[in-house]
């Protein structure tokens, strides 16, 4: 019985899906970690673009008559 169930198991494409998010996660991980400083870095002066505290003056400024 094992024998007829062998070229079934062999042509089965269940977990496929997972094994290709499991190498796409393990290669999005492996950049993150190459580029560290890089995107903290480009992450912090993102951030220190969009709540800098000019733009918010120059918003409050522009409400006012």
């Amino acid at each position: 019985m094992k024998e007829t169930h062998l070229p079934r198991l062999i042509h089965s494409k269940q977990g496929f899906g997972t094994l290709e998010m499991v190498i796409i996660i393990a290669v999005m991980l492996t950049v993150a970690m190459l580029f560290r400083s890089s995107l903290s870095q480009y992450a912090g002066d993102l951030i220190d673009t969009v709540f800098k505290e000019s733009i918010i003056e120059e918003l409050e400024t522009a409400d006012q008559p």
